[in-house]
């Protein structure tokens, strides 16, 4: 998360952590949302609030009526990374924290190659890596299935196949 996110986090909590406690209001957070996807948060309690969501590169902030669910929309949230929720009202606050997975989906691929890694005796090769990213650019950890083919001018075309290991 970085250094703006922390603050802005850390000032949110400070104003909510102020209010007084005489009703209780509360949030039922998922552990896990695949970034992207469409989600709610069911809430307890009765009257307004606001629901603070603080995490890596986004902020959302939700007027709520407690006791109903807060809907969030496909695409709303899409960074992967461990998200503060914050639900403050006049009276009370409730927060916890949920992790944002990347989409299983890939949506980009990047090859980097690195010709400095071949054996000495090598000629006309390339060495590379992988790296499998979501439509929304997050790394993908879980293995997936990835293949290569590399044609040149002189010969027929070479295929091979990997599985890709923590991104």
């Amino acid at each position: 998360m970085r250094f703006r996110d922390w603050c802005l986090a850390g000032g949110l909590a400070f104003a909510t952590f102020t209010a007084s406690h005489a009703q209780s209001v509360g949030l039922n957070l998922p552990k896990q949302v695949e970034a992207g996807t469409a989600f709610s948060i069911p809430t307890t309690g009765s009257g307004k609030a606001v629901l603070y969501i603080v995490g890596f590169g986004q902020v959302l902030r939700q007027d709520v009526q407690l006791g109903q669910a807060v809907s969030f929309a496909p695409g709303e949230l899409h960074n992967a990374g461990r998200y503060l929720a914050v639900l403050a009202s006049d009276s009370s606050k409730d927060q916890g924290v949920f992790d944002v997975m990347p989409a299983s989906q890939v949506g980009n691929v990047s090859f980097l190659a690195k010709p400095s890694r071949l054996a000495v005796n090598l000629r006309n090769g390339i060495s590379g890596a992988v790296y499998v990213f979501d439509d929304y650019q997050n790394l993908i950890l879980t293995p997936k299935p990835v293949s290569f083919q590399l044609a040149s001018g002189s010969g027929p075309a070479q295929t091979r196949s990997a599985t890709t290991q923590n991104g």
